[in-house]
């Protein structure tokens, strides 16, 4: 009896197939005997019927197994055609698929197929599209193409993409390939931006910059080249107009730059040509050229150990100096090296043979050094261990009429003047605040003095005593220009050598946030204060800055607001100072308060007082 009662059970399973379906129940629809293993996901204890008619509602379900014994059903959510291999023999069930409302496998993320070759077996018109698949990714259902031909996934229209953003994906049979764009390495799931510029050999031309961007570069013919930088030709400068060069020089250009010589009978740079005479000093290094900066005036620079805050290893860098009259060697600011290890050696002659003037290791600073020749050699070697500060020495001709402070600091002290191969004096009759004005010009202090002393201030010097009875006006560029008696006639003893202050600071140039040689920069431009941007900010920008205060260099340089930030407008940014600029705006940079940055990026420096 209970047999028939099941029997009876399934043949009106089978009647409402037939009449919901208009086809006879003993078809590929209904097989007894059989079932789908492996695929059910939900089982329901109740008559037959209420399985038809509850599967029919579900979206999940594609068929379900009758178990005649225990009077349940068990829904599948794939068919036998998606599964024939998990299609096998039972005698206590009964397997229907589901006659009506089938959602198609693959067309939702509840169904999602495992490849496209189940959705062809499973759906008998299944075309090329986009279905919900659940092997691309373990446990998450991703929507993709399937072609139907050749049964592959195209994993390049997954969302979200598998490929990284900055790169490109290229779909195989069977696989992918992502590969990053150009400007981009990784294994493209992954990319990140090439620096082109460090690359070997390099993008840009020999003579260019360049300078890394997201996903690019930039390549910049150098000053005195031409062209896109990736091909840069030489620019004649002695053919343009108004002419670079002094009316009294000659112009002749040479790869990448060009060279001014005054006319016989003519002294100074080339731009500048007077008939005095002016010696100018030629500078050349082994050493990377960012540690040599030479000034605009070509009678001054400055040589430094390193560009950053502490020098390299194995150094071995030379610096030769030349002109056609004495040389003078300064170290400024902070000297520190390994002691005993690195050495700084400096010699009287234009190489390591010639006289070797002093070698200089530790943390006390040397004294200056003068050639007795016309040339000096500077050579710094350091071994593999440790990295400190290094040095900073300036240098300069020493003209006819060249002056400098002694006895006190940087900017005070007595005035000493460089005549007929010697250093003298000048004496302190008629001495006053306007030839102190002169003097602290012509050493570099925009601000001029703010003291001018008799009486030997700061100690008596030796030797003789040069100038007396100066009277400048307080307008003139050196102190040889005033006027005064001839050279060596005086009636003075070094009791009335005579000595002054200069002010540091400039009337567009200022220090905020620290004292009066180190803060943020600040520039006067078109009637308002404001900051300097620190994208490309280094120690050749800041030696510009200092020198420009009236400092012999710069200490340090820092970045990200180190004294504050500012406020109101960032007038400069993108600096690219060569170091040896006579002030901040000579350098490159973006147009007057063109800028991508905030004050938190303000720069800021320290000046070397010593």
């Amino acid at each position: 009896m209970i047999f028939i009662f099941w029997f009876w059970i399934v043949l009106t399973i089978c009647h409402v197939a037939e009449k919901t379906m208009g086809q006879q129940c003993p078809s590929e629809r209904s097989i007894s005997g059989w079932m789908l293993q492996r695929h059910v996901y939900k089982t329901l204890a109740d008559i037959g019927l209420y399985c038809l008619l509850s599967c029919s509602t579900d979206d999940r379900c594609q068929s379900f197994n009758f178990v005649i014994s225990s009077h349940m059903c068990e829904f599948n959510n794939r068919t036998k055609q998606a599964k024939p291999e998990d299609f096998i023999p039972d005698p206590d069930r009964y397997y229907f698929r589901k006659p009506v409302n089938r959602v198609p496998l693959g067309s939702i993320p509840e169904l999602a197929a495992e490849s496209c070759k189940e959705i062809k077996m499973s759906e008998e018109e299944a075309t090329s599209g986009k279905y919900w698949l659940s092997s691309i990714r373990p446990s998450i259902a991703l929507f993709a193409f399937c072609n139907m031909t050749t049964e592959d996934i195209d994993e390049c229209t997954v969302s979200p993409p598998f490929c990284h953003v900055n790169a490109q994906c290229s779909n195989n049979i069977g696989s992918y390939n992502c590969t990053c764009n150009t400007g981009y390495i990784g294994n493209g799931k992954t990319c990140t931006d090439v620096d082109e510029c460090t690359v070997s050999p390099p993008f840009c031309h020999v003579n260019a910059q360049c300078r890394n961007n997201i996903g690019s570069y930039n390549c910049t013919c150098n000053t005195g080249y031409i062209g896109n930088g990736k091909t840069c030709i030489d620019i004649d400068e002695c053919t343009v107009s108004p002419p670079f060069c002094h009316v009294n020089a000659q112009c002749s250009n040479n790869i990448g730059s060009y060279n001014c010589t005054c006319n016989t009978g003519y002294i100074g740079n080339g731009k500048t040509c007077t008939a005095l005479q002016h010696f100018r000093v030629q500078a050349q290094t082994t050493c990377p050229t960012n540690l040599l900066v030479q000034n605009v005036n070509n009678q001054s620079g400055l040589i430094q150990s390193s560009f950053t805050t502490t020098y390299s290893s194995n150094m071995d860098c030379e610096w030769t100096l030349s002109a056609d009259t004495k040389l003078e060697l300064v170290f400024v600011g902070p000297f520190t090296t390994e002691s005993n290890a690195d050495f700084v050696y400096v010699y009287d002659g234009n190489s390591s043979s010639a006289r070797l003037i002093g070698r200089f290791s530790g943390s006390s600073r040397p004294g200056p050094s003068v050639s007795s020749s016309n040339q000096l050699h500077v050579r710094f070697t350091s071994n593999g261990s440790s990295q400190y500060y290094g040095f900073k020495a300036t240098y300069r001709v020493l003209n006819q009429g060249s002056v400098r402070l002694r006895g006190g600091g940087l900017h005070y002290g007595r005035v000493e003047i460089f005549y007929n191969e010697q250093w003298g004096t000048v004496c302190d009759d008629d001495w006053d605040i306007n030839d102190a004005h002169v003097v602290c010009r012509q050493l570099g202090f925009s601000r001029l003095a703010s003291n001018a002393y008799t009486g030997a201030h700061y100690g008596q010097g030796t030797g003789p005593i040069w100038m007396d009875d100066v009277a400048c006006s307080g307008s003139e560029s050196h102190l040889y220009d005033c006027r005064q008696r001839r050279w060596g006639s005086h009636d003075c003893t070094h009791s009335k050598d005579w000595s002054l202050l200069c002010r540091y600071g400039s009337s567009n140039l200022r220090l905020v946030g620290g004292g009066y040689y180190y803060g943020r920069v600040e520039v006067y431009h078109n009637g308002t204060w404001g900051t300097v941007c620190d994208d490309y900010w280094d120690i050749n920008d800041a030696h510009v800055v200092c020198r420009q205060l009236g400092f012999s260099s710069a200490a340090y340089q820092y970045h990200s607001a180190q004294y504050g930030q500012g406020s109101g407008k960032i007038w400069l940014d993108d600096l690219k100072c060569h170091g040896g600029e006579a002030s901040l705006s000579s350098c490159p940079h973006l147009a007057w308060g063109s800028h991508n940055c905030g004050h938190h990026e303000d720069a800021s420096l320290i000046c070397a007082t010593t």
